[in-house]
């Protein structure tokens, strides 16, 4: 009889549903944070296998930047080369040159003197 009277208490009737919700939240809980946590580990893994690829393209990169920068000494070397080179070729022409304006001059002189004086 004892039984019934619990059975027809509405206060017991009202914790065992609310022990009931209680119980299946706590239940839905655990679930969705195993389902959330087992999703978060494949997105973890996969954003750490993009992690060691971006790495990978990194060092290369900086291998590439290595390289183009040596390529740039070496071609700065070799303008200042050229243009050393151009500079000196400037001179000599320039000397050629003044050469040639007093190789001109003196055979003008020359050629003067000898219609005047008419050397043989």
């Amino acid at each position: 009889m004892l039984w019934l009277n619990i059975l027809n208490n509405e206060n017991f009737l009202l914790a065992a549903e609310i022990l009931f919700i209680v119980i299946g939240s706590m239940l839905l809980g655990i679930l969705l944070s195993y389902l959330s946590s087992s999703g978060m580990r494949t997105k973890v893994t996969e954003l750490t296998v993009a992690l060691e690829e971006e790495k990978k393209q990194a060092e290369e990169l900086r291998e590439q930047i290595a390289q183009i920068s040596q390529i740039r000494t070496d071609l700065q070397s070799g303008l200042e080369d050229m243009n050393a080179k151009s500079a000196a070729q400037a001179r000599a022409y320039f000397d050629q040159q003044l050469y040639l304006q007093s190789r001109d001059e003196e055979f003008k002189i020359k050629r003067t003197l000898s219609i005047h004086f008419r050397l043989p």
